[in-house]
């Protein structure tokens, strides 16, 4: 038997998988929450962090790898021996600077008190007004590379977290040697070896196989001595996806209980590695990897230009493919917003008797509900609209409300109000001619929340596939760890080997209901009429933002 171990890196946890290579079989999971969880309200030490802030503590990514993989062996039992690769994915982009021994500057006593010298999470968006105006520089100088990301930069992604360090924390840039991808950095750690993840660098950093960066004229452009400080990222050796980076040294071998030259995969972003995970490696199958926010992904042979999704990289998940993303700032994030502020005492008191969580309940309750029985119409934006508006400033609605409203009815509208953004983008790569002939739901949202495969399916007007593999992400890591590791050592001689035999055989089939669609018809038109309004016509969403921020 020969094994890898597969790590996902999330927002709130981390998990690792132990897969027997030969058949796919998940053989034990260890899972490891972070103690600092998100830190997007306070600091360690008290201070109020602005709006739309979002950080991370680079100890509990520690304490998570170690946690994890020592965990995932003593659970299974299995001699570290047969373990071959291990392969790491994580949310992206999550920048950490660190000094040039690669220590984040936060763990540093001169450090620790300053918020810009800590892992800014994916979902840090106070770098909106920097994305804005990377964009809008863009377009003037007629920039190719923007093509590629359908002419928007997000406030997530990495070259706008730069000009926010730049812009606003001059000592934090003065120590900086790097700045890092979180995955990147674990990768290092457990290899000596400084590489970029081309899965991180073609998404988050404006590189491309065909292009490379831009140039060094547009970071000048973007503030005067930009450009030097920018090759503190750029600088970083790209190592293609699917390869190798290098093995397990033997201080990490013996923090992990693994065997030193253990070969180690180059790291993924954790939706990316959710693609392979469940073995999308096909034109025309569209995934929706479902989570805290959702990532859309799909494949062609030929390049083609998509109005409002993210962008459009080749080789930066399957080599020789086109690779589209898209995708919401908020899905299963809006809904615990739903459970953990509109659920009154009595609903907590009735889902502990019937031994449910709340999720479950409202979902329970709201299931019984016919669409458009509520009066309800939401708009998905509690995280801002990632596609196909790109707008971070934008807020999450709900319209309809009376003294009659229910918390369920909230619930629902909220579900549906997902949906409708799915189907957004969805008619934006049909509108661009790519053939949809499969649509895929994955992640820990989809597989225990049946009503809201449901409900899908039901806006769609077609039958979806839902995923129960537990552990997407950390299979696809998992699979990349087989690449990695090789034939000659048992593993796989490339992602599409370690797709067809790893691939997770589990899934079930959502088929819509005929009458649900035909009502779902016409609220996804009263959606895009509050859509277009107020993401395009008007910017009172963003007037409201700016007087909570005190601007």
């Amino acid at each position: 038997m020969r094994c890898v171990i597969g790590i996902d890196f999330g927002t709130l946890s981390a998990r690792a998988i132990l897969v027997d290579v030969a058949g796919g079989v998940i053989l034990g999971e260890s899972v490891f929450r972070y103690p600092h969880g998100v830190i997007d309200r306070q600091m360690l030490d008290g201070e109020k962090l602005p709006p739309a802030w979002a950080l991370q503590h680079p100890e509990d990514y520690l304490a998570a790898l170690e946690n994890t993989v020592k965990g995932v062996l003593h659970l299974t039992g299995v001699d570290p021996g047969v373990v071959i690769g291990i392969s790491v994915d994580f949310t992206c982009c999550t920048l950490i600077p660190v000094d040039d021994r690669l220590t984040p500057l936060c763990l540093l006593q001169e450090f620790e008190h300053n918020k810009h010298a800590y892992p800014k999470l994916w979902k840090h968006h106070a770098a909106q007004k920097y994305a804005d105006q990377l964009s809008r520089i863009a377009r003037q100088r007629e920039e190719a590379f923007l093509n590629r990301y359908c002419g928007y930069i997000s406030p997530e992604w990495a070259i706008p977290k730069m000009m926010e360090l730049y812009d606003q924390a001059t000592e934090v840039c003065r120590s900086a040697a790097w700045y890092m991808e979180a995955g990147d950095w674990i990768t290092f750690l457990m290899t000596g070896n400084l590489i970029h993840s081309s899965s991180y660098a073609t998404y988050k950093s404006a590189w491309s196989v065909e292009e490379n960066y831009p140039s060094d004229d547009f970071f000048e452009a973007l503030s005067p001595g930009f450009s030097k400080e920018v090759k503190k990222h750029t600088g970083l050796q790209v190592q293609m996806i699917g390869t190798k980076a290098g093995e397990l040294t033997e201080r990490y071998a013996d923090i992990l209980g693994l065997k030193p030259g253990t070969a180690v995969g180059v790291p993924s972003g954790d939706a990316y590695a959710a693609v392979l995970g469940e073995s999308v490696v096909e034109e025309g199958e569209l995934i929706i990897v479902i989570g805290t926010s959702s990532c859309d992904a799909v494949f062609t042979k030929e390049k083609r230009r998509i109005y409002g999704i993210d962008c459009v990289l080749k080789d930066a998940i399957i080599p020789g493919l086109y690779a589209y993303e898209a995708g919401q700032f908020g899905t299963g994030d809006t809904l615990d917003w739903a459970v953990n502020y509109l659920a009154p005492y009595e609903y907590y008191n009735e889902a502990k008797e019937k031994g449910l969580s709340l999720h479950q309940l409202l979902s329970a309750k709201a299931e019984v509900l016919k669409p458009g029985e509520s009066g309800l119409l939401a708009l998905d934006w509690f995280n801002g609209n990632r596609s196909v508006l790109r707008n971070a400033s934008l807020s999450g609605a709900v319209i309809g409300l009376n003294m009659t409203t229910k918390p369920e009815e909230i619930y629902r509208s909220l579900i549906e109000a997902t949906a409708f953004g799915q189907q957004t983008i969805i008619n934006a790569f049909v509108d661009a001619g790519i053939k949809i002939n499969r649509i895929i739901l994955s992640g820990g949202v989809a597989r225990k929340n049946r009503f809201l495969d449901q409900v899908y399916a039901d806006v769609f007007g077609r039958d979806v596939v839902v995923s129960n593999n537990p552990q997407a992400s950390a299979l696809g890591s998992a699979m990349y760890a087989a690449v990695a590791a090789g034939p000659e050592r048992g593993g796989c001689r490339d992602v599409f080997e370690a797709a067809e035999k790893m691939r997770c055989k589990d899934r079930v089939m959502v088929t819509p209901n005929e009458n649900n669609h035909l009502t779902y018809r016409k609220l996804y038109e009263y959606y895009r009429t509050i859509h277009d309004y107020f993401g395009v016509e008007d910017d009172l969403m963003r007037k409201l933002r700016a007087l909570k921020a005190g601007q």
